[in-house]
């Protein structure tokens, strides 16, 4: 116990002294990082060179802690996140059930409803943690695929019409992933213009909902993006709704980026409509300073979880 205890301080000792120095280094490190010791072996590698190692990866890393650093979409972690992502390592529960993590399961699906609830989908609603915004979006389509042609058990093959997804140019290169793996290809996904400001062209939207069923498709899903990738922009969430619910279509908002303004008074309005999505994708490691990987898939309505003999 006494050598995992004296591992312990000096491994965080290691990373606390990195941190404390990283105003007087640069965002991006001088020199690549090369690996000095065997990735494989048969044995052991003495504590003095795996430190050693650990310095050298520390340093060769991006530099988020920087002052001058401007985040490339992902922030800082907080110090409680940073422990808090410890403590978890430590534990290593598997939250695929109950039995396998009978708190934290249970912490992700309170998670889950608070955050939905922030965002206004209500009392019914909830979600999970995944690994990444673009499994939320993927799990949050296929959801509404199943729900559309009822595919759940007997899948898409043999429709009479080919499903359609409507999102903006600017909208995540995971929305064209997503619509390949649900089977509809990438020619799945139709696209919407957009204004001047990079935003969703809601006059275009209703044009395409028309040009696909002229076509012989089905739209069942409209994806608007809350913070695109490079200019950031936010699609006019209430109009795109509005335009949803007329059509009867799905609507999914990608909110990795920019769904945190739902926690500022003075940036939340940027958001207006977002409280009538179906599902939502948002990433606390984008803004909430929160480690990654931290992103959630929201739902409006969410069964409520099955009772475990634990």
């Amino acid at each position: 116990m006494q050598q995992v205890g004296d591992l312990v301080h000096k491994v965080v000792s290691l990373m606390l002294d990195h941190l404390a120095n990283a105003a007087h280094r640069p965002p991006l490190p001088v020199a690549a990082y090369r690996p000095q010791l065997p990735l494989l072996t048969d044995s052991p590698i003495p504590e003095p060179p795996l430190l050693g190692e650990l310095k050298a990866l520390l340093e060769a890393s991006m530099n988020p802690a920087q002052p001058g650093y401007i985040g490339h979409m992902d922030s800082l972690p907080t110090t409680v996140s940073f422990l808090g992502d410890l403590a978890a390592s430590a534990i290593n529960n598997n939250l695929l059930s109950l039995e396998m993590s009978p708190a934290l399961s249970r912490l992700e699906q309170e998670l889950a409803s608070e955050l939905a609830r922030a965002f206004g989908l209500g009392q019914e609603s909830g979600g999970m943690l995944v690994s990444g915004g673009t499994l939320a979006n993927w799990h949050a389509l296929a959801v509404a695929r199943n729900r559309a042609f009822r595919a759940l058990h007997p899948g898409i093959v043999g429709l009479p019409q080919r499903p359609v997804i409507l999102a903006s140019g600017t909208a995540h290169a995971s929305i064209a992933k997503t619509a390949m793996l649900l089977g509809l290809g990438t020619q799945g996904v139709f696209p919407v213009a957009t204004d001047a400001n990079s935003r969703m062209d809601c006059t275009d939207l209703e044009r395409q909902v028309q040009q696909a069923t002229a076509d012989g498709r089905q739209p069942f899903a409209v994806v608007a993006t809350a913070g695109s990738t490079t200019p950031g922009s936010i699609d006019p969430l209430a109009e795109v709704a509005q335009i949803a619910r007329r059509h009867g279509l799905w609507l999914h908002v990608d909110a990795a980026y920019a769904g945190a303004l739902i926690f500022s008074d003075t940036g939340r309005q940027r958001l207006h409509g977002i409280e009538q999505a179906d599902s939502i994708t948002f990433n606390p490691q984008k803004c909430l300073y929160v480690a990654k990987t931290c992103a959630l898939v929201l739902y409006r309505t969410c069964a409520a979880p099955k009772a475990s003999s634990t």
